[in-house]
């Protein structure tokens, strides 16, 4: 039962902190010592946030000593992991201003060993009245709720004829168990919380606000009015209270479930932070454009050219004799012109003798050869010539005005915007203790 998760069940279920008159807790609670000189009393403060952490507190009356230190020592030792032992101590809380007539209680307790009766809530006073006539009257303030020795809850108050003890029979307690009552507008309502089921079994008694004036304290594990006569002192329950918390105004069961399941959550806190919302805008854009031949760079060159053989002089003339064969080809002079042709022996025209069967002798030649002028001619060629101009180009290549794509550029911008923080409850109990069969196993029930 931390601070963060009392501050949290109670905003979620009423709102506020201000109707928690007094919250105390086992497990969290620190034990302080009041007193002076040599006696001292162990006590628990209010647990914030309740009202006022002073102002209500709650006694430990056998954890006492003879200084601060050793009361505060012999307080803890009354404590362990199942919480402060009711077996070893009783509680006393002084009052002060609640109305016990118009209050809500929740309670946290656990059995240990065989179930025997005993009190767990003692409010209940009672005192008998000297009239001026001589005569008594018996009178009455606030009630007590206890175990029976079958393992049931009950109730004992006085009402207007006479006091009275109710059992709640059809609430089966187990090894650990929380309840919790109200009471307003002449009504007692009572409710146990069945965290298997997740609901709370309520139960009413009418109960007349006139018999339920606060007393001037409220005892935990003890009661100074009880069926037979007790002390506050004397411890009666066997068990641990795990914790108690006490609300100034009438809070119907349902809420008190919900508010002491909160209590006995884990709470947790998740900061929010910051988250980056990135976002895109066009910051420009790249435009392509074909590329191909945008011109010709071009030259004018000079060059030279022959336009023809203006003339042809020159006589031949006899270079010598030369051997050639018959039937080869040979150059001679005819009519002052050079012609060529093929050499026929005059000294056997008009004969023919193959003198074979191969191609050059059936054709009747004689294999010999002879001797003949030889030739030669000198000439000299006029030739028309000339320069003229040409054009030499170069393709030149580039990027036209037709475009072939536009790409587009993009920034990046954005901003933080901050998230809610969040906030919870983890809900988590050891159920082996609340299971619904503790009477059964504990002690002898013939």
């Amino acid at each position: 039962m931390s601070e963060e998760s009392i501050k949290y069940s109670l905003s979620s279920v009423l709102g506020g902190y201000s109707d928690l008159e007094f919250c105390l807790d086992s497990e969290h609670s620190v034990v302080e010592a009041t007193g002076s000189g040599s006696f001292w009393t162990g006590y628990f403060p209010n647990l914030s946030p309740a009202d006022d952490e002073y102002r209500n507190i709650a006694l430990i009356l056998n954890g006492t000593g003879s200084s601060k230190v050793d009361a505060i020592a012999n307080s803890n030792n009354l404590i362990d992991n199942n919480g402060l032992s009711l077996m070893d101590t009783n509680l006393k809380i002084p009052l002060r201003d609640l109305d016990l007539s118009e209050s809500s209680f929740i309670l946290d307790f656990q059995m240990e060993g065989e179930v025997s009766s005993g009190i767990l809530f003692g409010a209940f006073e009672k005192e008998v009245l000297l009239l001026p006539d001589s005569s008594y009257i018996t009178g009455s303030k606030g009630y007590n709720f206890g175990i029976t020795d079958r393992g049931h809850l009950f109730v004992q108050g006085f009402s207007l004829n006479s006091g009275f003890v109710e059992v709640f029979t059809d609430i089966e307690l187990s090894e650990r168990n929380v309840f919790c009552f109200n009471h307003s507008s002449n009504l007692l309502e009572v409710g146990f919380f069945d965290y298997f089921d997740d609901n709370v079994k309520s139960f009413t008694k009418e109960l007349d606000s006139f018999y339920c004036q606060s007393p001037e304290n409220i005892y935990i594990g003890g009661t100074s009015e009880l069926i037979e006569e007790t002390i506050p002192n004397e411890t009666t329950f066997d068990g641990y209270l795990k914790s108690i918390s006490i609300f100034n105004k009438k809070i119907n069961t349902n809420s008190l479930y919900e508010i002491n399941t909160g209590f006995l959550s884990d709470y947790y806190f998740n900061d929010g932070g910051q988250v980056f919302i990135e976002e895109k805008y066009l910051s420009g854009e790249v435009i392509t454009y074909k590329t191909g031949v945008t011109g010709h760079d071009c030259s004018i060159l000079t060059g030279s050219e022959t336009l023809g053989v203006v003339g042809l002089t020159g006589e031949p003339y006899i270079t010598g004799e030369i051997t050639v064969q018959e039937g080869s080809l040979y150059t001679f002079l005819k009519n002052g012109s050079l012609e060529q042709g093929r050499y026929i022996s005059n000294l056997h025209s008009g004969e023919y003798n193959t003198t074979g069967e191969g191609a050059f002798d059936t054709l009747g030649l004689e294999s010999y050869s002879a001797n003949v002028s030889g030739y030669s001619f000198d000439s000299d060629y006029t030739f028309n010539s000339g320069d003229y101009n040409y054009y030499e180009c170069t393709p030149l290549t580039g990027f036209l005005d037709e475009v072939s794509g536009v790409d587009l550029i993009y920034g990046t911008t954005g901003y933080y915007i901050d998230l809610p923080d969040s906030s919870g409850i983890n809900f988590e109990l050891d159920s082996e203790k609340f299971k619904m069969e503790y009477i059964y196993y504990v002690g002898d029930r013939s």
